[in-house]
């Protein structure tokens, strides 16, 4: 989508949604949930560094330079 789009991708982080809504209960409970955005990342320079690992196409590319990234 951001190859598509020409846009920026954006990490994110979800902690504290498990303990709010375990798989285990059939309805969530309260319990703190924090969301940390991390720095958006240009999709081509991701798609440059996972062709250098051999991707085979450009969204296999993007997808292994994110993962290497973080």
């Amino acid at each position: 989508m951001a190859k598509e789009l020409n846009i920026p991708l954006v990490p994110v982080l979800i902690t504290g949604s498990y303990e709010s809504w375990p798989r285990t209960k059939s309805l969530p409970r309260p319990h703190p949930i924090k969301i940390t955005f991390g720095r958006p990342f240009d999709f081509g320079e991701l798609k440059v560094e996972g062709l250098k690992l051999e991707a085979k196409d450009e969204y296999e590319a993007i997808a292994i330079g994110i993962r290497k990234r973080l």
